[in-house]
């Protein structure tokens, strides 16, 4: 972290990357990061002090049964504070997304006020019936129509280790924890900091009680001391993480501690040749490509046609023509220098390549807002992100399915245009068998509906066991 004058650091707006128990407090903090006007602290932590928030937490579940009404209304109002421009948590998000995490103001403004959206008390409502059917189920026993009793029981604490990459998801996964019954524990990533502690801070404004369920704590990835004192009393750990981090810890958990994973994915679209033409199916996967700066599982980084070259070539054109009007209406933020030196590589092989006879194409933007290459090749392989594409190409769906089986399962989102509804149900069976866990439009990419199916997995069933009475 470079050096910083007194007067630098006094100019500097000071948020905080934690919310704890009022009686866990405490007046020693660090820096997590510093950038622009924004500096992020957060309090110093030690196994001892993780134990004690821990129990605080389970205390908390232990005193008193919030009905599930309540949590999404409180929820749903501390949501409703976030849309208001006059809001400081709402200005320190945004300021943090932009100076901290990287991402332009426009991108950040957009991404908030969209996934604002999915804790609101209709979305939510809707998540509880497409999961449970209602919520007797969580606040009781809930009568079945074979005259037997069932209910859904969730761990006291909750551990939900976040990742930094798609601002939101933490707020959404500690949102899901609460509503089937448990406190959580959310240790939010370096690269995103603010979010879910400034909204665990509206929740407890909104309703002291259900605020006292929900402890955000920054530590260091991989600190195992501190990860050691919160899986000692977790029942459930949450993991958002790369494919060694989520083993690593799953390695550690105690036997009895369920480990719900999500690790990396990587989404493609899938055009039609005779949708390649469309200047709006360009203007479709262009702004899915661009949200979240690509950082999403849900980013399309490669598109196939199912055609010919000369159809994936308009599709390549007019998509690198409306990358590069976003480039300026809703521009991509910050990178770090490897992330520069790899969109390098990636524009330096399509030129090499070229150079070396082959059919490759490429397209690209100023600087290095945005990459768009063209080739004959038939592999299933992801980009750098940071909005670079690959557009390929296959004569029929047979060949795209014996390209992508051999990774399917890393295959997340396949966003899909131009197809007839007779051809989608056929597709859809097809990629569904070949890994793919959601078959959507090009717009929705992005952002999936609120009952999803995250990794294939309901994202309270998961969450819960059931309990059967039958007598």
């Amino acid at each position: 972290m470079p050096k910083r004058s007194a007067n630098d650091v006094a100019d500097m707006r000071t948020i905080s990357a934690a919310h704890l128990p009022p009686e866990l407090q405490s007046h020693e903090e660090h820096v997590v990061a510093e950038s622009g006007s924004v500096r992020v602290v957060t309090p110093r932590l030690d196994p001892d002090t993780v134990s004690a928030i821990c129990r605080a937490l389970i205390a908390a579940h232990e005193q008193e049964r919030v009905p599930v009404a309540r949590i999404v209304r409180a929820v749903d109002a501390a949501a409703a504070r976030l849309l208001d421009p006059m809001e400081s948590a709402r200005r320190d998000i945004l300021d943090a997304l932009h100076d901290i995490s990287g991402f332009s103001p426009a991108m950040a403004a957009y991404m908030l006020d969209r996934a604002v959206q999915d804790w609101r008390e209709p979305a939510l409502d809707a998540l509880i019936r497409a999961e449970l059917g209602s919520d007797d189920a969580i606040d009781g026993f809930a009568t079945r129509p074979d005259g037997t009793r069932c209910r859904a029981v969730a761990p006291p604490l909750a551990l939900h280790i976040l990742a930094g990459n798609v601002p939101g998801v933490g707020v959404t996964s500690l949102v899901r924890s609460l509503i089937v019954g448990s406190t959580v524990l959310a240790k939010p990533a370096a690269g995103e900091p603010v979010l879910t502690a400034a909204f665990a801070r509206l929740l407890a404004e909104v309703d002291v009680h259900i605020g006292r369920r929900v402890a955000v704590a920054y530590w260091e990835g991989g600190d195992r001391a501190l990860e050691a004192a919160a899986l000692e009393h977790a029942g459930a750990v949450i993991h958002y993480g790369s494919a060694d981090a989520i083993a690593d810890l799953r390695a550690r958990a105690p036997a009895h501690v369920s480990v719900v994973e999500h690790g990396p994915r990587v989404s493609i679209a899938l055009v039609a040749g005779g949708a390649a033409a469309d200047p709006q199916t360009a203007r479709e996967l262009a702004s899915a490509v661009a949200t979240f700066d690509q950082q999403g599982c849900v980013s399309p980084q490669a598109a196939w046609v199912i055609g010919s070259r000369e159809q994936a070539h308009s599709l390549a054109q007019a998509t690198a023509q409306a990358l590069d009007i976003l480039a300026h209406e809703l521009p991509r933020g910050r990178i770090d220098p490897a992330e520069a030196t790899a969109i390098r590589e990636f524009r330096t092989r399509a030129e090499f390549a070229a150079i070396g006879g082959n059919d490759v194409s490429l397209w690209f933007g100023e600087g290095l807002a945005w990459s768009v290459v063209l080739d004959d090749e038939k592999t299933f392989e992801g980009t750098c992100l940071n909005r670079t594409l690959l557009v390929r190409y296959v004569p029929d769906i047979d060949t795209l399915i014996h390209v992508i089986r051999p990774a399917g399962h890393l295959l997340q989102t396949v966003g899909i245009a131009g197809f007839g509804a007779d051809e989608i149900t056929d597709i859809g069976a097809r990629l569904a068998a070949a890994g793919a866990t959601r078959i959507t439009t090009l717009p929705r990419m992005p952002w999936p509906p609120p009952t999803w199916h995250h990794d294939g997995r309901g994202p309270l069933l998961e969450l819960i066991r059931w309990v059967d009475v039958e007598f």
